[in-house]
């Protein structure tokens, strides 16, 4: 094209016009393919963008949460909770976190072999998320402990839903898959803190896992806070 542009006011003839015509038509459909190429080539890397992004987030998401249980695991706990103190904190709101830990659980390993132990870890975890709403989040601590995270939420209401969560295990028993003659009861303690305003992750963990042992330590099958 610059070529093109140098010569054109110096032709005059007929010929010499048509000639450089001729050559930016050309030149034009080469231009023409070459950006419908790179229009291709950008697209394809879109593509390519959006399922690595896609992928990622899933390696993401999975990287926080329990093959077993589907729940959040510790890493994706302690994300979660360090997140909901910090907008409690600036918000002026309560949260509670309840731990909970399953009775005798190494008695049903032991009795019925890590199988059964498992699907009564699936079992309890979806009891905790059916109690759960909104912005509330259940996590596998670690082994048979749960924990659940409670925005906006007191000390008194928080209390009051791990005592409707005992009740409810209180009332059932679990069955066994291709068992249904194994019927087992299945209880739980918990412990229940409220965050205090100049505290962090570590100092609500502290309080709510020691009344956790309280439970545990004054017979089990309790809700202390």
């Amino acid at each position: 094209l610059a070529k093109a542009n140098d010569q054109l006011p110096k032709m005059l003839q007929p010929d010499q016009v048509r000639l450089v015509i001729s050559y930016l038509m050309i030149e034009n459909e080469n231009m023409r393919k070459r950006t419908s190429d790179l229009q291709a080539n950008l697209e394809h890397s879109q593509r390519q963008v959006e399922r690595l992004k896609s992928n990622l987030a899933v390696a993401e998401e999975q990287g926080l949460s329990d093959v077993l249980t589907g729940l959040r695991n510790r890493r994706g706990f302690d994300i979660t909770l360090a997140g909901e103190i910090a907008g409690a904190k600036s918000g002026a709101k309560p949260l509670s976190l309840i731990i909970t830990d399953i009775d005798y659980f190494k008695a049903v390993n032991d009795r019925y072999g890590h199988q059964t132990g498992d699907d009564v870890l699936k079992w309890f975890a979806r009891i905790l998320s059916a109690n759960m709403k909104g912005r509330d989040t259940v996590a596998r601590y670690g082994g048979e402990e749960f924990a659940i995270i409670l925005p906006q939420t007191t000390l008194d209401n928080a209390t009051i839903l791990a005592g409707q969560i005992k009740q409810q295990l209180e009332s059932q028993l679990w069955t066994k898959p291709g068992a249904p003659n194994t019927n087992l009861r299945i209880t739980a303690s918990f412990g229940v803190a409220q965050l205090n305003p100049n505290e962090g992750t570590s100092g609500l963990i502290q309080r709510a896992d020691a009344k956790l042992y309280e439970s545990k330590s004054t017979g089990r099958n309790r809700v202390a806070a």
